[in-house]
Order: C-alpha cells, then structure tokens, then sequence
C-alpha cells in the first residue's frame, strides 16, 4: 500500500464492550454523526475509524464506507449511528491482512459499480463465451475480438469478486500478458488461445459464484444504498428473473 492514501478517524474508549456472536466476538464505534458519514461516503478514498481500546492498549478498525452502505437507511432516520467493529480486526500482524483487503475493496468500489452491471447484464452472454473457448489447445494467437471481449471478461469478474467478496482464482490480465511475453518471447501483447483457454477453464468454476455474490451485494447486503443510487440495477437484481438467469448460467457451464 505505499503511496496509497486513506483517511483515518481516531476515537478512543475506555474499554470495548464485546458481544460473543459466534466465533467472533463483535463491538461498536463511539456514535458517528450522520452528516460526518455522509461526508465519508462521498470521499474517493477509502475511510478507516480507528477506536483506541485504552483498557488493553490495543487498536481496532473498521472500514467505514462499507459499513455505511450496509446500514443507509439509518441515514435518513438517525442523527448519528455507530459502526460494527470484529475483535479480530485490530492492528496486529493477522489483523493487517484484514486491514488491507478491506482498503483494496473500498478502493474498487468504483470498478465494482461499473463492472457488476455488466457481469450481471450479460452474464448468459459471458457464460456462453466461456463454454466456448475454455479448455482450448494452443492453436495460435486469438483474434482481436476474442482477445478483447477475454480481457473485459476477466477484469470484469476480478473486480466484482474482490468487492463482492467472492473467490477470484484465476490470472490477472496482467500476469497473463506476462505469460505470452514469457513462452513467446515477443513484446506485443497478444494473446494465444492456450492461454485464454487455461484462465476459462478456472472461471468456469466460480463464474455463477461471482454472479451470485454480486447479486446479493446488491439486492440484500447494501440494498438500501442501491435503491438510491442505483434503482435500476437494484430492480435487476431483486427481479424475479434474476435466479432463472443464474440457473441457466449454471446450467450452460455444466
């Protein structure tokens, strides 16, 4: 994260009260005015409230602009609200590792607007795309089309999933550029169909997951804030269409 930026908020409490909720003991924020939050969630950066445990000296953290979308409707109701907060998020070595996922899903959020619509708009589309060229011998480079319709495809699904918290185990674009200029020695940044093929064949595997995930994003775990900012695409994913649509993508990649 060097030279990345984030915006912190440091509160401090005399000692957390947990709640056992499970396996992870949960706490909350000191109260957070609603226009404050507001302010956050119109922030390009990603938004940390840090609260300083003074009873045990430690810091725990929770990534604000996320907790805000879940809870919107509190928006319109309250004049300031608190945000969850898991025991196990706080600023040890295992905790870091949450810290960091949680500013790179914050900060795709913006992808994830702009590529979730188009995974779950054209996901029967993309299905079939897949089917088709996964599991492909090496038969030379990829036409133009299939090359950028391949990338579109990938970038697309690895932005969902990180914010949708969904498994994404397939090569970056990145990394498979990387592969071409590797087996083929050549600095153009083609593509062969062995590679494409390859990276397929994985997202064949979690494709209806990341489509499944991103639809409950929207529909169930931020609905609020969608209805607001985004009511067709909610209307989308809360229509009665939307399991027939995952069900045939399923069923089109059996």
């Amino acid at each position: 994260m060097v030279g990345d930026l984030l915006a912190v908020q440091l509160k401090g409490v005399e000692s957390m009260k947990w709640i056992d909720d499970g396996s992870v003991r949960k706490g909350q924020t000191p109260p957070i005015k609603t226009s404050t939050a507001r302010y956050w969630l119109g922030l390009s950066v990603p938004v940390f409230v840090f609260v300083v445990d003074l009873a045990v000296g430690r810091v725990f953290f929770t990534q604000a602009q996320h907790s805000l979308r879940r809870q919107y409707g509190k928006l319109e109701t309250q004049k300031t609200l608190s945000l969850p907060i898991r025991e196990t998020d706080n600023l040890s070595n295992d905790g870091l590792v949450t810290f960091t996922r949680s500013y790179l899903m914050q900060k795709g959020f913006a992808s994830f607007c702009l590529y979730s619509e188009e995974v779950v708009s054209h996901a029967l589309d993309f299905a079939h795309f897949i089917k088709r060229h996964r599991g492909q011998p090496d038969a030379g480079a990829v036409t133009v089309q299939t090359h950028l319709r391949f990338r579109n495809l990938i970038n697309a699904c690895e932005h969902s999933a990180l914010y949708s918290n969904s498994l994404f185990n397939v090569d970056s674009m990145k990394y498979n550029y990387r592969a071409h200029q590797k087996n083929f020695r050549t600095h153009y940044a083609d593509l062969h169909s062995n590679i494409v093929g390859y990276a397929l064949t994985k997202l064949s595997d979690i494709f209806p997951a990341i489509l499944r995930s991103i639809v409950w994003t929207i529909a169930t775990d931020e609905h609020d804030y969608w209805e607001q900012y985004d009511p067709i695409f909610l209307g989308l994913c809360t229509s009665e269409s939307i399991a027939q649509l995952i069900d045939e993508v399923e069923l089109s990649l059996q």
